[in-house]
């Protein structure tokens, strides 16, 4: 009996493939990291330094190996951290960082639950233990809540730090947005805090000078006004002069003002506080500058002010979250004093103290400027080819992450004369960074060959998903068409527009999640954007029709939402309302029987209005599709940007929160088989007799990329792997069941 090799080779692949997807141990690298020799380490060293002292603006970025050039690494910061957590045992000052740093990046509920987190955890009182009498978990920082600034006088604060916070009553309306605190640093913070506080002071001097002289005024015309008063029979009104209100009330606020600052909070002592008999029923008339700060403060601090209860701390909670939203700057001066305080303690043990942490920190960080290569990738399986070249599923050779990777023939490329259409994919990749399009991971490139690798979607495409079920459910395509939509979106906001949006361009993620692809026909939007591009019954009529000189309308990113009217119908009925036998009967009637099917759809998309039946769309479902096909791109829905599309009736029930925030549970979750044709389906590339001139290699001068975020994302995810599992053993040498030859 033959052995078909080609059937054998897809039975490989497939049995490397499905086993690599369906890994529920974590990662599994194929190789060790590249050890460097102390040579390699020194001169990368020297050459960083070398670079940054070189550099014009040292300002603008830290000196390499130092505090806060660690920190300003996501790696760095995650192996300082894990640290500080496994080897001190300290959790509260780094883990109030990391939750200030996770709350800016968040938005929309998501910012909102945890500001509540942070407010709860470190700036309120917390509820006091009535059997000790004691806060039960002390907060880092307290909150003046009269002026809405912050008090830094909690348990990271001791000695001269803490004396100096509480008599300079610092207000972190900062000027300064560097997040550390260390020598000049420090002493300009503290330098401007004490200038605002002596202008605080000649103010209210120069207020209590004019309220005084405004008192004398004022029983002056008391006098006059009783004087009147006794004078008049008919009408035995006061008249009070509305300047002497004025001046009343801001005395009284200027009082109260005072009065709120200088008694606002006390830091005790754990020793003096239980010397007291009712500690919280004391007022707090006592000002803060004149309290005994001792080392004990720092690690026992009580409230005299008031005792928070459960309640308390729940409703000042959703109070000051709603205060404070909007401010990203609110904890600039807490980290600067956090971080500077760690950095003393314990950044000296953690590089010289002999622990395994920096040495391997600064191991990874050299394997991270290394340039990549296509042996850095171990391919898996074919899934599909593009105009150029192969795309195959791959994994990261030393940290075991998969990718798909896209082979481009440089041959290839220039026989087919479209080296722009290369280069612009690779750009357009690099710049769209959103949860709703195929990000781009890696670039690189070998004499023959470019490359791109992006994130892996194993859930296969809308278009398979479409003709596997034959329609979607309405939950399920409002979903796919929400996360759609904000992915034209993001390539809107960036000035591109996409041109090929079909279900094919849509593909799933092993846990259901839709984004976008192939963006190698996006470009530019510029005032002599025209021609068709992309596939035939997703044009929209604009990049058809022709002015009355016979060229071309020039158009812009209307025409995706044209397209995107054109996938939700097919995602309700099953098919394309250009494509049906209605269109094509439509077409062949205005252009005569003997018309291709092609020119029978193109005249189907500028003239037809397609019926949707009532049977499959219901009342809204029909009406945003007419909208977003509008054959006037002016008056089309999503003409003035996607939030007038959130708005339509159909998506009455999408929690856009949710969707924006990529939390919104997926409604479907694709099988974990092979949602990909098989290699006889997909086919081999002829070689074509291009030959590469000098010119030719040089077009792709800076192709090389990286994304900022990969390694980091690669690396804290083998780390946490081993912090739970222990240490990845790697699979030495493993062949690879690949032998496709182009």
């Amino acid at each position: 009996m033959a052995i078909n090799m080609e059937e054998l080779q897809d039975a490989l692949e497939d049995a490397q493939y499905v086993n690599a997807i369906n890994v529920c141990d974590g990662v599994r690298p194929i190789k060790s990291w590249p050890i460097p020799t102390d040579d390699d380490l020194n001169k990368w060293r020297r050459k960083l330094k070398q670079k940054w002292e070189q550099s014009k603006d040292k300002d603008s970025w830290n000196e390499p190996f130092e505090f806060l050039w660690v920190l300003s690494s996501s790696v760095g910061f995650f192996i300082f951290s894990s640290y500080l957590k496994e080897e001190v045992g300290e959790y509260l000052e780094i883990n109030f960082v990391e939750e200030v740093l996770r709350w800016r990046k968040a938005s929309g509920y998501n910012r909102k639950v945890l500001l509540k987190k942070i407010i709860s955890r470190y700036l309120l009182p917390r509820p006091i233990d009535p059997e000790t009498n004691e806060i039960r978990v002390p907060s880092m920082v307290l909150i003046d809540e009269h002026h809405l600034k912050l008090k830094f006088v909690g348990i990271i604060f001791t000695g001269e730090d803490l004396k100096n916070l509480i008599k300079l009553n610092i207000n972190p309306n900062s000027e300064v947005s560097c997040i550390g605190l260390e020598g000049k640093a420090r002493d300009d913070i503290f330098a401007t805090i004490r200038s605002r506080k002596s202008r605080k002071e000649d103010d209210a001097g120069k207020l209590e000078e004019k309220a005084e002289v405004n008192t004398k005024a004022e029983e002056k015309e008391r006098e006059e006004q009783q004087n009147a008063a006794k004078n008049s029979e008919s009408d035995g009104k006061h008249v009070v002069s509305s300047d002497s209100v004025q001046n009343r009330n801001m005395m009284e606020e200027h009082t109260a003002s005072v009065s709120k600052e200088d008694t606002n909070l006390s830091v005790v002592s754990a020793k003096e506080e239980n010397n007291k008999p009712d500690t919280h029923a004391t007022k707090t008339n006592s000002n803060p500058v004149e309290s005994d700060i001792s080392a004990k403060a720092a690690s026992s601090i009580h409230v005299t002010s008031s005792a928070f209860s459960e309640e308390d701390s729940i409703v000042e909670t959703e109070r000051l979250s709603s205060l404070y939203l909007q401010g990203d700057d609110l904890f600039n001066v807490a980290i600067q004093i956090i971080l500077e305080r760690i950095r003393v303690k314990h950044w000296n043990n953690f590089v010289n103290g002999g622990t395994t942490h920096w040495p391997r920190l600064l191991k990874l960080l050299w394997n991270r400027d290394q340039p990549v290569v296509h042996e850095d990738f171990f391919p898996m399986r074919v899934l599909g080819r593009g105009g150029f070249g192969l795309v195959t599923a791959c994994k990261r050779a030393v940290t075991g992450k998969l990718y798909a990777m896209k082979t481009m023939k440089k041959k290839r490329i220039k026989y087919k004369k479209s080296l722009h259409l290369a280069l612009n994919e690779r750009a357009v990749l690099a710049a769209i960074h959103s949860p709703f399009v195929i990000s781009l991971k890696y670039a690189f490139q070998s004499k023959s060959d470019v490359y791109l690798v992006m994130d892996l979607m194993t859930g296969g495409d809308l278009s398979f998903h479409l003709n596997q079920k034959g329609r979607f459910s309405k939950e399920e395509c409002q979903y796919y068409a929400a996360r759609i939509m904000l992915g034209l979106q993001a390539l809107h906001d960036r000035k591109y527009v996409y041109r090929d949006l079909k279900p094919e361009n849509c593909l799933l993620s092993d846990d259901g999640r839709v984004r976008l692809t192939d963006l190698g026909l996006a470009t530019k939007v510029t005032r002599k954007l025209s021609g068709a591009a992309g596939t035939r019954g997703y044009w929209a009529p604009e990049m058809l029709k022709k002015d009355e000189n016979g060229r071309r309308l020039r158009y812009n990113q209307c025409v995706d939402w044209f397209s995107f009217g054109c996938v939700i119908a097919e995602m309700i009925s099953g098919s394309n309302p250009f494509r049906t036998e209605a269109a094509l009967k439509f077409g062949r009637r205005a252009l005569g029987k003997n018309s291709t099917k092609e020119k029978a759809v193109d005249n189907a998309t500028m003239d037809m209005n397609p019926a949707f039946d009532k049977d499959i769309f219901d009342e809204s479902a029909a009406d945003i599709c007419r909208q977003l096909i509008n054959k006037d791109p002016n008056l089309r829905l999503g003409a003035n940007g996607c939030k007038e599309i959130m708005c339509h009736s159909w998506f009455d029930e999408i929690d856009w929160e949710m969707v924006i925030s990529d939390r919104q549970k997926p409604p479907f979750i694709p099988l974990r088989d092979i949602n990909a044709a098989s290699q006889s389906e997909i086919g081999n590339f002829e070689r074509t007799g291009e030959k590469l001139e000098e010119k030719d290699i040089k077009a792709y001068e800076g192709w090389e990329w990286v994304n900022p975020n990969v390694f980091a994302e690669e690396v804290i995810e083998m780390l946490i792997h081993e912090r739970e599992n222990g240490p990845l053993t790697p699979i030495l040498d493993f062949p690879s069941c690949c032998c496709t030859v182009i």
